[in-house]
């Protein structure tokens, strides 16, 4: 989950009284052709799950009958900036402006990702006016057809979004009587975007009487909004951050991970620096929410009273979507985003939600095409390698067909790194060909270690089946690249998180994401020439668990025979180039058995690659049958090892060469030297190999072998740059090959650090235990519903609840198995009861601190817990899993929680495959539920089928439950 930010002054903070925004703007909207009220829905069900009082959604997708928002801003900014430039009072109507235009040339501009420009396209047309957007490249062509369809004229740009704001700028002071509409704020240009600004207030000001209606006099207390530039997040700030508000509500934003501008520039900001950061995007299905700078007019405002700002991935988004369609809400990404932030932040310990909260979702937008979004969220190298898999990144310079090159997977590792809060980096000389960087900064005093691995593949061409499966077949994943490289890369993305996670990190982790390397390098150069640098660095080529110290360079060479061309039937006027090149095949030949029986003084032997050898890879010769051939061209390969250079090797060709014309009549040639990459080697003694070789034996528990490569690979230009390289991957098969595959258990083991945690079945728990795991379940669950229900909302209860429920499983019942860290402090914990035992069933059971946990209780919560929890969920459960005549007979998971900052690191699935042993071993039944839906996904992952979903009734609102079970031989 990426970072998030947490205010520490806005419950001071008061909004200048000069952000309130004119009072005619109300009435100036409701004036207009087509006006009503944008609906408020609730979400119960959401509200529930979220563990507070009220979901409410403002739903604008539709307004004046366009798919959002925006024409708010953009009819109040439009008609306010064309008055101005007319000369005019402010307007009252649309017709009197319209009329007041006639035989004037007027231009409005405007720059989007895609709402915005078509309100502004919109008002043109109800004006009568010229229009021109300005659009980013790759922006899909549904999105742009639309503007056009309102008689605008679109020009798509080769840059992002800010790129297009400046060019739209500049057309509009070009322009005879351009006017530009943009609700980005620049210097000198702050007017329109306030102006924009204050036309939202319109929504809020509805959605203020529509709360107090459904809520039967009641405030919001959670503003959830998402940003683009931050024009509509400034008016929700000047409109309930004004010092005779009622009620302090918190503003909550979200952004998208890929263009988190107003979260990073907050989060720098708040270590003392004053500049704002300019942030890289890359794409996202939110494409209104694709800015990397912060309006500058939105700035103080969003500084100061913006509570906390959050960022989601692409994929938490679509699902959010898709929860909103199976309500009936019509939201696109942008939309659904304030849902997708809800959801993480329920999925936390705060303050912020609390079963009295009345939480706000503006949902901005209506639905629109999109693709379907990779999860950038997984930490598990083996999806990550499927993902990876799953995109093509052909190289268009080798593939038959036309390659698809690296753009795509590179934004997917854009995405990927800005969800888990790396550093990016996106170079790119080559238009579709980028090369990514991603940073884990030290705490410093360390020294640096690059992971290097290629992103792009050879051709799919030829591949037996569905080369971008990524399926998962008897151990291995399946697909082009899944062994050259994209294991590799995957495991190289979760070791530098692991590390960064462990918090002792004190060099840099670079992970270089390379274009290229399937043919000329491209990526790797130009990370060189950038200045990218490392005390170390490990390339990622699938070796099959050895350490490859060495490889072969090569040298290019063409060599033209000379001739003299004339017909066929003259020989006497005519030399053969062709069968005078094979003279010099002839002698290539024995050249080449020369090198490799060290026959020649100069020869070299390498000890781990041997000698080097020669070859005639092409050989192009005459035009037609019936005359003699004037020339003949061979291509040769050379592949050297360590000490020889290219010029040794042109030496020795030209020696080759020079003793065939003066043996050989009429024998001349030209030698044309081309490309030449360096040959690789590394000491193994060197102290960077003898530590990686100590923790990769350590971690994999085998001997790891060093072994040398035929093949050339990036490791030597890094050589060359004075990083001590080596290299080292996965075990799988198929590389180039028909059919490619890695192995999971490689994956997951490949470059894995030593957890920073340890797992183990308590064989005599303690006390102490028992209250750092009921202090664990205490921090993880104030919200959660069945927790409110079982202390009737009383939180105050819950380590109490968690010790009298945790000591009769751990002292009498069952088995306790903990997650502890290196200085021993426990980070998780895990309970199971197994078959024919109950839990709270006898006398001794509840003197453990149950009976008086319940006497705190009022009696409509003890009777609740005795028949809801002590009967029927019991009941539910043996009619999901088929487990019948005896209540939970099965081995139940009563108790699972990890730490926040030790989620998504393994935790969980290592305690449970500790408890799956004794499963397997007794052939016992797992079996568990949850009443979060995060974690559905996650217990699938585990292995674990979900069998049903119950509603459980309670006074203090209905729990949720979705139970799973695992047979034994599953399990």
């Amino acid at each position: 989950m990426s970072v998030i930010y947490h205010s520490p002054e806005t419950s001071s903070y008061v909004a200048p009284s000069s952000a309130r925004p004119d009072a005619r703007i109300i009435a100036f909207h409701r004036g207009l052709e087509g006006y009503a009220p944008t609906p408020l829905v609730s979400l119960p069900h959401l509200a529930r799950d979220a563990g507070v009082a009220s979901v409410l959604i403002k739903d604008e997708s539709t307004r004046f009958g366009l798919p959002a928002f925006k024409i708010l801003g953009a009819s109040w900014a439009a008609c306010r900036a064309i008055a101005d430039h007319l000369g005019l009072n402010m307007v009252e109507s649309l017709d009197d402006l319209a009329q007041a235009l006639k035989g004037r040339d007027v231009t409005l501009f405007a720059a989007t990702d895609g709402n915005h420009g078509r309100a502004v396209a919109r008002m043109a047309a109800l004006l009568s006016v010229r229009c021109e957007i300005y659009v980013p490249r790759g922006l899909d062509s549904t999105t742009k057809a639309l503007i056009a369809s309102e008689g605008a004229e679109v020009v798509e740009l080769q840059g992002d979004y800010d790129y297009a704001v400046c060019e739209a700028n500049r057309a509009a002071k070009e322009a005879r009587s351009g006017i530009l509409i943009q609700d980005t704020a620049f210097e000198g240009y702050e007017r329109i975007p306030q102006w924009i600004v204050d036309g939202y207030t319109t929504m809020l000001t509805e959605l203020d009487e529509q709360i107090l209606q459904q809520t039967e006099g009641r405030h919001a207390d959670v503003v959830i909004v998402p940003v683009g530039v931050g024009s509509l997040a400034q008016a929700v700030v000047a409109h309930y951050k004004q010092k005779d508000c009622s009620k302090k509500i918190k503003v909550i934003t979200v952004e998208p991970d890929t263009a988190a501008c107003l979260k990073r520039s907050l989060l720098v900001t708040a270590t003392g620096h004053d500049a704002l950061p300019a942030t890289l995007t890359s794409n996202t299905i939110m494409t209104g929410l694709n800015c990397g700078t912060v309006s500058a007019l939105a700035w103080p405002l969003l500084k100061g009273g913006v509570d906390i700002a959050t960022s989601i991935a692409d994929i938490d988004g679509h699902r959010a979507v898709e929860d909103l369609h199976s309500m009936g809400l019509n939201a696109g990404p942008c939309g659904a985003a304030p849902l997708a932030a809800l959801r993480q932040l329920a999925s936390q310990n705060n303050n912020i939600l609390t079963p009295e909260s009345v939480v706000v979702l503006l949902a901005t937008e209506g639905p629109r095409e999109y693709p379907v979004p990779h999860d950038s969220t997984t930490a598990d190298p083996v999806v990550l390698t499927q993902v990876l898999t799953r995109i093509n990144s052909s190289n268009p310079d080798l593939s038959r067909d036309t390659g698809a090159g690296e753009a795509a997977i590179a934004d997917y590792l854009l995405a990927w790194l800005a969800h888990h809060d790396f550093e990016v980096h996106r170079l790119e000389a080559r238009p579709g060909r980028p090369t990514v960087v991603g940073v884990a900064r030290g705490s410093g005093g360390g020294r640096s270690l690059m992971f290097n691995g290629h992103i792009d593949t050879v051709t799919l061409a030829g591949y037996d089946g569905d080369a971008l499966s990524g399926e998962l077949v008897n151990g291995a994943v399946y697909g082009r690249g899944a062994f050259d490289m994209k294991a590799g890369v995957a495991a190289s993305l979760i070791a530098a998180l692991r590390a960064r996670q462990s918090a002792c990190l004190r060099g840099d982790i670079i992970l270089a994401l390379v274009a290229d390397e399937e043919n000329l390098s491209h990526g790797t150069q130009e990370l060189l020439a950038a200045g990218w640098h490392a005390d170390g660095a490990i390339v990622s080529e699938p070796t099959g668990h050895e350490m490859m110290l060495s490889h072969k360079g090569f040298v290019w060479a063409e060599v033209d025979i000379i001739g003299k061309a004339g017909h066929g039937s003259r020989p006497d006027l005519c030399i053969d180039a062709i069968t005078k090149a094979g003279h010099f095949l002839v002698a290539l030949e024995k050249h080449g058995e020369d090198l490799m029986c060290r026959c020649l003084a100069e020869a070299v032997n390498h000890p781990q690659l041997g000698t080097g050898t020669i070859h005639a890879g092409l050989i192009k010769g005459g035009e037609e049958v019936s005359s003699y051939p004037a020339l003949c061209t061979v291509s040769i390969e050379r592949r050297t090892v360590p000490g020889e250079t290219p010029d040794l090797v042109e030496s020795q060709l030209r020696a080759l060469l020079d003793g065939l014309a003066g043996t050989v009549q009429d024998f001349k040639y030209i030698l044309r030297m081309g490309e030449h990459r360096a040959p690789f080697t590394i000491d193994p003694e060197h102290p960077f190999v003898t530590l990686f070789r100590k923790h990769a034996e350590e971690t994999l528990q085998e001997t790891v072998n060093i072994q040398g490569g035929t093949y050339w690979t990036d490791s030597a230009l890094l050589a060359e740059k004075g990083i001590q390289a080596m290299l080292f991957g996965v075990q799988g098969g198929g590389a180039h090959a028909a059919t490619e595959w890695a192995n999971v258990d490689s994956i997951e083991k490949a470059f894995m650090a030593a957890p920073a945690f340890t797992v183990q079945l308590v064989g005599s728990p303690t006390e102490s235990q028992v209250r750092q795991a009921a202090r664990i379940f205490a921090d993880l669950t104030p919200g959660d519903p069945l927790t409110i229900a079982l202390t009737g909302g009383n939180t105050n209860l819950l380590q109490d609840l968690a010790e009298s429920m945790i000591r009769p499983i751990a002292f009498q019942i069952g088995d306790m198995y903990t997650a502890t860290d290196e200085n021993g402090d426990m980070v998780g914990f895990t309970m199971w009861i197994p078959p024919g035992k109950q839990l709270l069933s006898t006398e001794d059971q509840m003197r453990l601190g149950y009976t008086d946990f319940m006497s705190k209780l009022p009696d409509e919560v003890k009777s609740y817990s005795a028949t809801t929890l002590g009967h029927d969920f019991p009941k539910v459960i043996d009619g999901f899993t088929g487990i019948e005549n005896t209540e939970l007979n099965c081995y139940w998971c009563d108790f699972n929680f990890v730490k926040a900052e030790f989620q998504r690191k393994g935790v969980a699935k290592s305690m449970f495959q500790l408890a799956s042993k004794k499963a397997q071993q007794n052939g016992y039944s797992m079996a568990l539920a949850t009443t979060n839906i995060r974690n559905v996904a996650i217990y699938e992952r585990l292995g674990f089928e979900m069998k049903g979903f119950q509603e459980m009734p309670s006074p203090w609102g209905a729990w949720p439950a979705w139970v799973f079970l695992c047979k034994p031989e599953s399990a």
